[in-house]
């Protein structure tokens, strides 16, 4: 007995969903840069027709992550409750985020790695930017320890170069967890954020 409509559209739904769902492993294993039609389709186990049945090209393929899956996901750093609390305090939530996140579903971390390194991809389309803006850790965190400098709380040195290092920490440490799994620890935020204050500051 052939299938109905509806039975197929459930099968080409579940077949969608998983291409979707490797997609986001893959690039949040490669970067945007790095990730091919290839690359998804090998991780998905499907041949091209399959893949291009649902989306034309790459662009497409993570403008549907980012409206059915990033979007609405709990994982995204809460950046701008950051800089509305400003300075140490402002640390202080991106600190609580990423012990969130590092206790965090798999797909809760692929999330935060794409969005929190999404503005250093070199390829990214222009429809992207203003979702790798919005989500630009590195230069949230540059804010906050400038602020945090201008009142004494947090340690001298360039925001620029301590955000820059604090940032390559991250990424060792979101790579090391996609590889390796649950087993493999972000680097300790409250560690990131001991490091970056002085005196006895620990709000």
């Amino acid at each position: 007995m052939p299938r109905t409509q509806e039975q197929n559209q459930v099968i080409k739904d579940k077949r969608r969903g998983k291409l979707l769902a490797t997609a986001l492993k893959v690039f949040a294993a490669e970067g945007y840069d790095d990730v091919t039609i290839d690359s998804i389709t090998k991780a998905s186990k499907c041949s091209h027709g399959l893949f291009y049945h649902y989306f034309p090209a790459k662009p497409d393929v993570f403008r549907a992550l980012l409206s059915e899956n990033i979007m609405h996901s709990g994982a995204l750093p809460p950046l701008k409750a950051a800089l509305k609390a400003r300075g140490v305090k402002g640390l202080a939530v991106l600190r609580d985020y990423l012990n969130k996140i590092d206790g965090a579903s798999i797909s809760d971390v692929y999330v935060a790695k794409i969005a929190c390194f999404l503005i250093d991809e070199e390829s990214l389309p222009k429809e992207f930017v203003a979702f790798a803006e919005e989500n630009n850790l590195r230069g949230v965190f540059e804010t906050l320890i400038h602020q945090g400098q201008e009142t004494g709380e947090v340690i001298a040195g360039d925001p620029a170069e301590i955000s820059l290092a604090i940032i390559d920490l991250l990424e060792a440490a979101f790579a090391r967890r996609l590889e390796h799994g649950a087993k493999a620890k972000l680097v300790s935020a409250d560690i990131i954020f001991g490091m970056l204050l002085r005196g006895a500051v620990r709000e």
